[in-house]
């Protein structure tokens, strides 16, 4: 029987998502991370299929068309098809261990990258933590996986700062105050070690960008941001506007 190549690019993907971490399964399919922001205060974290956008930097490239790429990637059947998941966070006002709140996250439907994008975003904030009020159902079991891998996250739960309990004001934050299936929510997350693969899809990026940058595409990471908007808006039928 012969197989197109369509049909074995998938298979090696399911294939990779059996083996190896998370992460570094990403990268073994060769996908990129872009950064905007700042791990420091807000920022976006956005993992995509390099080679996918890349061949649609070479197509435009070779059409000498007068339309930006960002213009012409609107109009392509491929572009909630690039970014396969991103993450945005923003720092808290209260102590909150220094951990950044997750914003908002989205993810291919089915690709199962939404828990990457966490990890990456995990380590470069060096400390996320949920929405403890709007969190979704889905999003809430993903940081109850968190709370249960004692051996590579670190859980530090939150000391309610209405009424704290112990003498530190670092961990003092607000929290939902509900017990039993959502208590995990009142923590922020860290990981012990650096996610597999985070430096290469990193290195992966800056080179696309230098790429896109000698071929007179400019602001490719703000594309990829937008492009991850879409993404958001389309999986949460929701009018987004950055």
């Amino acid at each position: 029987m012969r197989i197109n190549e369509r049909r074995l690019r998938s298979i090696i993907r399911a294939t990779l998502l059996q083996e190896s971490s998370i992460t570094q399964r990403a990268a073994d399919l060769g996908f990129a991370v872009c950064v905007t922001g700042s791990p420091d205060s807000a920022g976006h974290l956005m993992l995509y299929d390099l080679q996918l956008l890349k061949n649609l930097a070479q197509f435009y490239i070779n059409s000498k068309t007068k339309e930006t790429f960002q213009n012409e990637l609107t109009k392509s059947k491929f572009k909630n098809k690039i970014v396969q998941a991103g993450i945005a966070w923003n720092p808290i006002e209260e102590p909150c261990n220094y951990a950044k709140v997750v914003q908002n996250v989205a993810s291919i439907e089915g690709s199962k990258m939404g828990p990457v994008v966490y990890e990456l975003a995990m380590w470069l904030t060096a400390g996320l933590a949920p929405d403890r009020f709007t969190v979704s159902a889905s999003a809430a079991a993903v940081w109850k996986r968190f709370e249960l891998r004692t051996t590579d996250v670190i859980n530090e739960p939150f000391d309610d700062i209405d009424d704290p309990k112990t003498p530190p004001v670092d961990d003092d934050c607000i929290i939902n105050k509900q017990k039993g299936k959502r208590q995990h929510l009142d923590s922020s997350y860290k990981l012990k070690e650096k996610p597999s693969g985070l430096d290469e899809m990193l290195r992966r990026h800056e080179e696309f960008e230098e790429f896109c940058n000698d071929a007179g595409i400019d602001n490719i990471s703000f594309t990829i941001f937008l492009l991850y908007y879409d993404l958001f808006s389309a999986r949460y039928d929701y009018d987004y506007n950055v």
